[in-house]
Protein backbone atom coordinates (compact mmCIF):
# COMPACT_ATOMS: atom_id res chain seq x y z
CA UNK A 1 0.00 0.00 0.00
CA UNK A 2 1.20 3.42 -0.81
CA UNK A 3 1.07 6.14 1.86
CA UNK A 4 -1.62 8.68 1.49
CA UNK A 5 -0.81 11.85 -0.23
CA UNK A 6 0.23 14.60 2.22
CA UNK A 7 -1.03 18.09 1.71
CA UNK A 8 1.37 20.48 0.16
CA UNK A 9 2.58 23.34 2.32
CA UNK A 10 3.10 26.70 0.89
CA UNK A 11 6.29 28.38 1.98
CA UNK A 12 6.00 31.99 2.90
CA UNK A 13 7.38 34.64 5.24
CA UNK A 14 6.57 34.16 8.93
CA UNK A 15 5.55 37.25 10.86
CA UNK A 16 6.52 37.60 14.59
CA UNK A 17 3.73 37.29 17.10
CA UNK A 18 3.90 39.31 20.30
CA UNK A 19 2.86 37.15 23.19
CA UNK A 20 2.68 38.77 26.64
CA UNK A 21 2.36 36.18 29.37
CA UNK A 22 0.20 36.93 32.39
CA UNK A 23 2.60 36.92 35.31
CA UNK A 24 0.36 38.65 37.80
CA UNK A 25 0.21 36.61 41.00
CA UNK A 26 -2.14 37.32 43.80
CA UNK A 27 -0.80 38.20 47.27
CA UNK A 28 -2.47 35.22 48.77
CA UNK A 29 -0.42 32.84 46.73
CA UNK A 30 3.01 31.93 48.26
CA UNK A 31 4.66 28.99 46.62
CA UNK A 32 6.37 26.63 49.14
CA UNK A 33 8.86 24.74 47.11
CA UNK A 34 10.42 22.95 50.14
CA UNK A 35 7.22 21.98 51.85
CA UNK A 36 7.17 18.30 52.55
CA UNK A 37 4.62 16.19 50.91
CA UNK A 38 3.79 12.60 51.22
CA UNK A 39 5.84 11.95 48.13
CA UNK A 40 9.08 13.73 49.33
CA UNK A 41 9.25 13.23 53.19
CA UNK A 42 11.19 10.18 54.47
CA UNK A 43 9.23 8.17 56.95
CA UNK A 44 10.34 8.02 60.61
CA UNK A 45 10.79 4.30 60.46
CA UNK A 46 13.49 4.70 57.86
CA UNK A 47 15.33 7.81 59.36
CA UNK A 48 15.31 6.95 63.09
CA UNK A 49 18.16 4.46 62.88
CA UNK A 50 20.27 6.03 60.19
CA UNK A 51 24.06 5.52 60.54
CA UNK A 52 24.65 9.19 61.17
CA UNK A 53 22.05 9.38 63.96
CA UNK A 54 23.29 6.19 65.53
CA UNK A 55 26.80 7.64 65.62
CA UNK A 56 25.60 10.81 67.38
CA UNK A 57 23.54 8.77 69.86
CA UNK A 58 26.61 6.76 70.88
CA UNK A 59 28.65 9.94 71.27
CA UNK A 60 26.00 11.58 73.49
CA UNK A 61 25.80 8.49 75.71
CA UNK A 62 29.59 8.47 76.05
CA UNK A 63 29.66 12.16 77.03
CA UNK A 64 26.94 11.61 79.62
CA UNK A 65 28.92 8.80 81.19
CA UNK A 66 32.09 10.95 81.22
CA UNK A 67 30.19 13.85 82.78
CA UNK A 68 28.81 11.64 85.57
CA UNK A 69 32.27 10.23 86.22
CA UNK A 70 33.88 13.72 86.44
CA UNK A 71 31.14 15.03 88.75
CA UNK A 72 31.70 12.09 91.07
CA UNK A 73 35.47 12.71 91.00
CA UNK A 74 35.04 16.41 91.82
CA UNK A 75 32.73 15.52 94.68
CA UNK A 76 35.29 13.09 96.10
CA UNK A 77 38.08 15.66 95.82
CA UNK A 78 35.95 18.30 97.57
CA UNK A 79 35.26 15.88 100.40
CA UNK A 80 38.96 15.07 100.75
CA UNK A 81 39.87 18.79 100.70
CA UNK A 82 37.29 19.61 103.37
CA UNK A 83 38.54 16.79 105.55
CA UNK A 84 42.15 17.98 105.07
CA UNK A 85 41.26 21.58 105.91
CA UNK A 86 39.47 20.50 109.07
CA UNK A 87 42.48 18.54 110.30
CA UNK A 88 45.32 20.79 109.01
CA UNK A 89 47.40 22.65 111.63
CA UNK A 90 49.23 25.98 111.52
CA UNK A 91 52.58 24.18 111.37
CA UNK A 92 51.40 22.15 108.37
CA UNK A 93 50.38 25.38 106.63
CA UNK A 94 53.79 26.94 107.29
CA UNK A 95 55.59 23.89 105.92
CA UNK A 96 53.35 23.96 102.86
CA UNK A 97 54.11 27.68 102.37
CA UNK A 98 57.85 27.00 102.49
CA UNK A 99 57.39 24.28 99.88
CA UNK A 100 55.18 26.19 97.45
CA UNK A 101 56.62 29.72 97.57
CA UNK A 102 59.46 30.35 95.09
CA UNK A 103 61.39 32.51 97.59
CA UNK A 104 62.21 31.69 101.20
CA UNK A 105 61.95 35.36 102.18
CA UNK A 106 58.43 35.51 100.73
CA UNK A 107 57.44 32.35 102.60
CA UNK A 108 58.76 33.77 105.88
CA UNK A 109 56.88 37.01 105.29
CA UNK A 110 53.61 35.09 104.72
CA UNK A 111 54.13 32.98 107.82
CA UNK A 112 54.76 36.09 109.92
CA UNK A 113 51.51 37.59 108.65
CA UNK A 114 49.65 34.39 109.59
CA UNK A 115 51.12 34.41 113.10
CA UNK A 116 50.43 38.10 113.78
CA UNK A 117 47.06 38.53 112.07
CA UNK A 118 44.92 37.42 115.06
CA UNK A 119 46.92 39.47 117.59
CA UNK A 120 46.27 43.01 118.79
CA UNK A 121 48.52 45.58 117.07
CA UNK A 122 50.15 46.47 120.41
CA UNK A 123 50.70 42.82 121.25
CA UNK A 124 52.60 41.85 118.11
CA UNK A 125 56.24 40.82 118.40
CA UNK A 126 58.70 40.69 115.51
CA UNK A 127 62.20 39.29 115.12
CA UNK A 128 65.26 41.51 114.71
CA UNK A 129 65.81 40.37 111.12
CA UNK A 130 62.23 41.22 110.17
CA UNK A 131 62.60 44.66 111.81
CA UNK A 132 65.75 45.30 109.80
CA UNK A 133 63.90 44.41 106.58
CA UNK A 134 61.03 46.71 107.55
CA UNK A 135 63.52 49.48 108.34
CA UNK A 136 64.89 49.14 104.81
CA UNK A 137 61.34 49.37 103.41
CA UNK A 138 60.70 52.46 105.53
CA UNK A 139 63.84 54.14 104.22
CA UNK A 140 62.72 53.36 100.66
CA UNK A 141 59.41 55.19 101.07
CA UNK A 142 58.27 56.49 104.47
CA UNK A 143 54.88 57.70 103.22
CA UNK A 144 54.12 54.45 101.40
CA UNK A 145 55.13 52.44 104.45
CA UNK A 146 52.92 54.40 106.87
CA UNK A 147 49.85 54.95 104.68
CA UNK A 148 49.76 51.79 102.53
CA UNK A 149 51.89 48.91 103.73
CA UNK A 150 50.91 49.19 107.40
CA UNK A 151 47.22 49.05 106.44
CA UNK A 152 47.71 46.02 104.20
CA UNK A 153 50.12 43.91 106.30
CA UNK A 154 51.10 43.33 109.92
CA UNK A 155 54.25 45.47 110.18
CA UNK A 156 56.05 47.17 113.08
CA UNK A 157 55.31 50.84 113.59
CA UNK A 158 57.87 53.56 112.75
CA UNK A 159 58.35 54.16 116.49
CA UNK A 160 59.39 50.52 116.90
CA UNK A 161 61.83 50.84 114.01
CA UNK A 162 63.34 54.02 115.45
CA UNK A 163 64.16 52.14 118.65
CA UNK A 164 66.64 50.10 116.61
CA UNK A 165 68.61 53.22 115.75
CA UNK A 166 68.26 54.78 119.20
CA UNK A 167 69.54 51.62 120.82
CA UNK A 168 72.82 51.72 118.94
CA UNK A 169 75.77 52.34 121.19
CA UNK A 170 78.08 54.99 119.77
CA UNK A 171 81.70 54.54 120.81
CA UNK A 172 84.78 56.51 119.94
CA UNK A 173 86.48 55.80 116.62
CA UNK A 174 85.32 53.88 113.57
CA UNK A 175 84.26 50.82 115.59
CA UNK A 176 80.54 51.53 115.23
CA UNK A 177 79.85 48.93 112.53
CA UNK A 178 76.12 49.01 113.25
CA UNK A 179 76.00 52.56 111.85
CA UNK A 180 77.59 51.36 108.61
CA UNK A 181 75.11 48.44 108.38
CA UNK A 182 72.10 50.75 108.69
CA UNK A 183 73.71 53.27 106.34
CA UNK A 184 74.21 50.49 103.78
CA UNK A 185 70.47 49.72 103.82
CA UNK A 186 69.76 53.39 103.17
CA UNK A 187 72.39 53.64 100.41
CA UNK A 188 70.91 50.63 98.57
CA UNK A 189 67.78 52.73 98.01
CA UNK A 190 69.71 55.70 96.59
CA UNK A 191 69.97 56.64 92.96
CA UNK A 192 73.50 56.62 91.55
CA UNK A 193 74.01 60.38 91.73
CA UNK A 194 72.84 60.51 95.36
CA UNK A 195 75.71 58.19 96.35
CA UNK A 196 78.28 60.95 95.77
CA UNK A 197 79.15 62.60 99.08
CA UNK A 198 81.73 64.66 100.96
CA UNK A 199 83.53 63.94 104.22
CA UNK A 200 83.55 66.80 106.73
CA UNK A 201 86.17 67.00 109.49
CA UNK A 202 85.81 69.43 112.37
CA UNK A 203 87.32 69.91 115.80
CA UNK A 204 86.07 71.76 118.86
CA UNK A 205 87.22 72.37 122.43
CA UNK A 206 85.39 70.74 125.32
CA UNK A 207 85.50 71.06 129.09
CA UNK A 208 87.48 68.36 130.89
CA UNK A 209 85.17 66.01 132.77
CA UNK A 210 85.09 62.30 133.64
CA UNK A 211 81.87 60.29 133.78
CA UNK A 212 81.44 56.65 134.79
CA UNK A 213 78.95 54.66 132.69
CA UNK A 214 77.70 51.98 135.09
CA UNK A 215 75.74 50.11 132.44
CA UNK A 216 78.81 49.51 130.28
CA UNK A 217 81.46 49.75 133.03
CA UNK A 218 83.21 52.47 131.09
CA UNK A 219 84.83 55.80 131.96
CA UNK A 220 83.85 58.54 129.52
CA UNK A 221 86.07 61.58 129.10
CA UNK A 222 89.52 60.09 128.61
CA UNK A 223 91.49 60.74 125.45
CA UNK A 224 92.13 57.93 122.96
CA UNK A 225 94.39 57.36 119.99
CA UNK A 226 93.33 56.37 116.49
CA UNK A 227 93.30 52.65 117.43
CA UNK A 228 90.90 53.22 120.31
CA UNK A 229 93.44 52.71 123.09
CA UNK A 230 92.95 54.94 126.12
CA UNK A 231 95.43 57.63 126.98
CA UNK A 232 94.98 58.35 130.67
CA UNK A 233 94.65 62.07 130.17
CA UNK A 234 91.45 64.12 130.21
CA UNK A 235 90.00 64.98 126.82
CA UNK A 236 90.15 68.69 126.03
CA UNK A 237 89.07 68.54 122.37
CA UNK A 238 86.98 66.30 120.14
CA UNK A 239 87.24 65.66 116.39
CA UNK A 240 84.11 64.66 114.47
CA UNK A 241 83.68 62.99 111.07
CA UNK A 242 80.44 63.49 109.15
CA UNK A 243 79.37 62.69 105.59
CA UNK A 244 77.01 64.80 103.53
CA UNK A 245 75.38 64.32 100.12
CA UNK A 246 76.49 66.36 97.12
CA UNK A 247 73.35 65.98 94.95
CA UNK A 248 70.84 65.12 97.65
CA UNK A 249 70.21 66.73 101.05
CA UNK A 250 71.27 64.12 103.61
CA UNK A 251 73.96 63.85 106.29
CA UNK A 252 75.18 61.28 108.79
CA UNK A 253 77.75 61.56 111.62
CA UNK A 254 80.29 58.74 111.43
CA UNK A 255 82.73 58.92 114.34
CA UNK A 256 84.27 61.10 117.01
CA UNK A 257 87.65 61.08 118.72
CA UNK A 258 88.62 62.53 122.10
CA UNK A 259 92.06 64.11 122.28
CA UNK A 260 94.04 65.66 125.07
CA UNK A 261 95.00 68.72 123.06
CA UNK A 262 94.57 68.29 119.31
CA UNK A 263 94.27 65.15 117.26
CA UNK A 264 97.64 64.51 115.51
CA UNK A 265 97.69 65.18 111.77
CA UNK A 266 99.23 61.81 110.93
CA UNK A 267 96.59 59.98 112.98
CA UNK A 268 93.80 62.00 111.31
CA UNK A 269 95.26 61.12 107.90
CA UNK A 270 95.00 57.40 108.73
CA UNK A 271 91.45 57.82 110.04
CA UNK A 272 90.29 59.66 106.91
CA UNK A 273 91.74 57.00 104.61
CA UNK A 274 90.12 54.22 106.63
CA UNK A 275 86.75 56.00 106.69
CA UNK A 276 86.80 56.54 102.91
CA UNK A 277 87.56 52.85 102.33
CA UNK A 278 84.70 51.77 104.62
CA UNK A 279 82.29 54.15 102.88
CA UNK A 280 83.32 52.86 99.46
CA UNK A 281 82.56 49.30 100.59
CA UNK A 282 78.92 50.16 101.35
CA UNK A 283 78.42 51.88 97.99
CA UNK A 284 79.18 55.54 98.68
CA UNK A 285 81.67 57.58 96.65
CA UNK A 286 83.57 60.19 98.67
CA UNK A 287 84.66 62.97 96.31
CA UNK A 288 85.61 65.79 98.69
CA UNK A 289 87.19 66.16 102.12
CA UNK A 290 86.55 69.55 103.72
CA UNK A 291 87.66 71.16 106.99
CA UNK A 292 88.41 74.56 108.47
CA UNK A 293 91.75 76.34 108.34
CA UNK A 294 92.98 75.36 111.78
CA UNK A 295 96.66 74.78 112.34
CA UNK A 296 96.20 71.01 112.64
CA UNK A 297 94.22 70.90 109.35
CA UNK A 298 96.94 72.88 107.59
CA UNK A 299 99.40 70.29 108.87
CA UNK A 300 97.04 67.55 107.67
CA UNK A 301 97.13 68.99 104.14
CA UNK A 302 100.93 68.81 104.18
CA UNK A 303 100.85 65.19 105.38
CA UNK A 304 98.47 64.29 102.53
CA UNK A 305 100.69 66.08 100.01
CA UNK A 306 98.00 68.58 99.08
CA UNK A 307 99.15 71.85 97.47
CA UNK A 308 97.50 74.71 95.65
CA UNK A 309 98.69 73.20 92.34
CA UNK A 310 97.45 69.69 93.26
CA UNK A 311 94.54 70.10 95.71
CA UNK A 312 93.71 66.40 95.84
CA UNK A 313 94.97 63.04 97.04
CA UNK A 314 94.25 59.41 96.14
CA UNK A 315 92.64 56.64 98.17
CA UNK A 316 92.78 53.19 96.60
CA UNK A 317 93.22 54.78 93.16
CA UNK A 318 90.26 57.20 93.53
CA UNK A 319 90.84 60.96 93.47
CA UNK A 320 89.58 62.90 96.49
CA UNK A 321 89.68 66.72 96.48
CA UNK A 322 90.83 68.48 99.65
CA UNK A 323 88.91 71.74 100.20
CA UNK A 324 88.99 74.26 103.03
CA UNK A 325 85.54 75.31 104.18
CA UNK A 326 84.48 78.42 102.25
CA UNK A 327 82.37 79.73 105.13
CA UNK A 328 85.34 79.58 107.48
CA UNK A 329 87.43 81.37 104.88
CA UNK A 330 84.77 84.09 104.73
CA UNK A 331 84.86 84.52 108.52
CA UNK A 332 88.67 84.53 108.50
CA UNK A 333 88.71 87.35 105.92
CA UNK A 334 86.28 89.39 108.05
CA UNK A 335 88.31 88.81 111.25
CA UNK A 336 91.55 89.81 109.56
CA UNK A 337 89.90 92.88 108.07
CA UNK A 338 88.94 94.00 111.59
CA UNK A 339 92.56 93.72 112.76
CA UNK A 340 94.50 94.72 109.66
CA UNK A 341 94.16 96.82 106.51
CA UNK A 342 94.36 95.37 103.01
CA UNK A 343 95.99 96.95 99.96
CA UNK A 344 94.51 95.92 96.62
CA UNK A 345 95.62 97.56 93.34
CA UNK A 346 97.22 100.42 95.30
CA UNK A 347 93.95 101.02 97.13
CA UNK A 348 93.60 100.80 100.89
CA UNK A 349 90.81 98.62 102.32
CA UNK A 350 90.10 99.30 105.97
CA UNK A 351 87.43 98.34 108.51
CA UNK A 352 87.32 101.99 109.60
CA UNK A 353 85.53 102.91 106.38
CA UNK A 354 82.72 100.49 107.21
CA UNK A 355 82.46 101.75 110.79
CA UNK A 356 82.21 105.37 109.62
CA UNK A 357 79.59 104.46 107.04
CA UNK A 358 77.50 102.60 109.63
CA UNK A 359 77.67 105.44 112.19
CA UNK A 360 76.32 107.90 109.58
CA UNK A 361 73.80 105.53 107.95
CA UNK A 362 72.04 104.50 111.17
CA UNK A 363 71.11 108.15 111.87
CA UNK A 364 68.70 108.31 108.91
CA UNK A 365 65.15 106.85 109.02
CA UNK A 366 65.59 105.36 105.54
CA UNK A 367 68.93 103.61 105.55
CA UNK A 368 71.12 102.62 102.63
CA UNK A 369 72.30 99.40 104.33
CA UNK A 370 69.32 98.50 106.48
CA UNK A 371 70.63 95.01 107.31
CA UNK A 372 73.71 96.20 109.15
CA UNK A 373 73.57 96.09 112.95
CA UNK A 374 75.99 96.49 115.84
CA UNK A 375 76.59 92.74 115.73
CA UNK A 376 78.00 93.14 112.22
CA UNK A 377 80.30 96.08 113.00
CA UNK A 378 81.40 95.20 116.54
CA UNK A 379 80.84 91.44 116.88
CA UNK A 380 81.48 89.66 120.15
CA UNK A 381 83.47 86.44 120.38
CA UNK A 382 80.34 84.33 119.95
CA UNK A 383 78.97 86.52 117.17
CA UNK A 384 82.23 86.11 115.28
CA UNK A 385 81.44 82.41 115.01
CA UNK A 386 78.19 83.04 113.11
CA UNK A 387 78.56 82.91 109.35
CA UNK A 388 75.67 85.21 108.50
CA UNK A 389 77.31 88.25 110.10
CA UNK A 390 80.38 87.77 107.91
CA UNK A 391 78.47 86.99 104.70
CA UNK A 392 76.15 89.99 105.08
CA UNK A 393 79.14 92.32 105.47
CA UNK A 394 80.32 91.31 101.97
CA UNK A 395 76.82 91.23 100.43
CA UNK A 396 75.59 93.34 97.56
CA UNK A 397 73.43 95.56 99.81
CA UNK A 398 76.56 96.82 101.65
CA UNK A 399 78.94 97.09 98.70
CA UNK A 400 79.41 100.42 96.93
CA UNK A 401 78.71 100.59 93.20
Amino acid sequence: DQPPDLPKLELGVLEPINVVPDISISDEYEPNLMSPTSSTQTSLDLSANSPRKNKYKMKIKRLHRENRRLKKKVENLENKLNNFIQHVTLDDYKKLTLTICPSKDLANFINIQVDQAHKHPKGRRFSSDFKNDCLAMYYTGPKVYKKKLMNMFCLPSPQTLFKLTRGIKIDQGLKNYRIFDILKMKVNCFQNQNKYCMLCVDEMSIKANLFYDRGNDYVVGLAENEKGDKIFKPALSVSVLMIRGLYCKWKQPLAYFFANKTFPAQSMNNVIHQAILMLNEIGLRVCVVTCDMGSNNLQLAKVMGVTSEHPYFFVNGLKVVYVFDVLHILKAIRNNLIKFDYVYENKNISWDYLQNFYSIDKMYPIRAAHKLTDSHINPSNFEKMKVRYASQIFSATVSAD
